[in-house]
């Protein structure tokens, strides 16, 4: 029997502030056409576990497929802490020997669902919503996210607001909905956000999840089956 009845009983409210922007490491801009073998033809980009040493450097990464992956340079970013794993979306470089080189990163929030409460009602401002999967070894359920941004310059310190509410539980079928508080934020240009959900504790194979986002052309649901 899946133990998601017991762990959502007593889940709090976890909403998480959306990192606009990327995390540049190392120039990715061509200027001019280049043919199949050059700098960066061996440039991919895959959903990972990157992973800080103790001086909070990066040092290696785990992909979604489970590719552990140990970095050429060590690569120093700015609010990261030590000893510490953080999820992200990776551009590097496919390797033609051992070495591997990370061009840059793009932070993903890692969300706990919660309840509603008097004090903290859900918010379902409206949203562009791409697509929802589950990871390759099951680690994460992911959602991207098209946010509409902008800055406002007598607010400029505004962000967006996501998170995952649980409506309710039906046997084995957990259903949820995206919180998303714009927030004041303007609306002037799309940006693409991923949200992960941790699939790896009191979720089992065979668990079913619904999750229901209220974009611009209303209540949009899909559903997934846990490998």
């Amino acid at each position: 029997m899946s133990l998601i009845k017991k762990k959502y009983a007593s889940l709090g409210f976890a909403v998480l502030i959306v990192v606009m922007g990327l995390v540049v490491l190392a120039s990715c801009t061509q200027e001019s056409y280049e043919d199949g073998d050059g700098d960066y033809s061996y440039l991919r980009a895959d959903f990972a576990e990157i992973k800080t040493n103790t001086k909070g450097e990066i040092a290696s990464f785990v992909t979604d497929d489970n590719k552990e992956v140990t970095l050429k340079k060590l690569i120093a970013v700015e609010g990261l802490k030590a000893d510490t794993t953080y999820r992200s979306l990776v551009y590097y470089k496919e390797p033609r020997n051992a070495d591997v080189e990370l061009f840059n990163l793009k932070m993903v929030n890692v969300c706990t669902p919660f309840k509603p409460t008097k004090d903290k009602p859900l918010v379902t401002d409206p949203t562009g919503w791409e697509s929802m999967w589950v990871s390759h070894n099951g680690s994460y359920l992911n959602l991207a996210l098209k946010l509409l941004v902008g800055v406002d310059a007598e607010n400029a310190d505004a962000k967006q607001v996501l998170g995952v509410c649980q409506d309710s539980i039906v046997g084995r079928h957990i259903y949820y909905t995206l919180y998303h508080k714009q927030n004041g934020v303007p609306e002037y240009y799309t940006y693409t956000s991923y949200l992960s959900l941790s699939l790896a504790k009191d979720y089992e194979a065979g668990d079913t999840i619904t999750m229901a986002v209220n974009t611009y052309d209303g209540i949009k649901r899909k559903t997934v089956v846990l490998p």
